[in-house]
């Protein structure tokens, strides 16, 4: 399956950790973990 304008993109560390989000309407979303694997920081923003 390939991108397409339109769809929403998941981009993912290697650990399986989701690093990022970019929505259609050029919304990012990253995502930032800790040693442990928490989530502690959520960063949003247009690209």
């Amino acid at each position: 399956m390939d991108w397409e304008p339109g769809d929403t993109c998941y981009r993912w560390h290697a650990n399986g950790m989701l690093a990022e989000v970019r929505t259609p309407d050029g919304k990012v979303v990253s995502f930032g973990y800790d040693a442990l694997g928490r989530r502690v920081s959520k960063q949003t923003g247009d690209t």
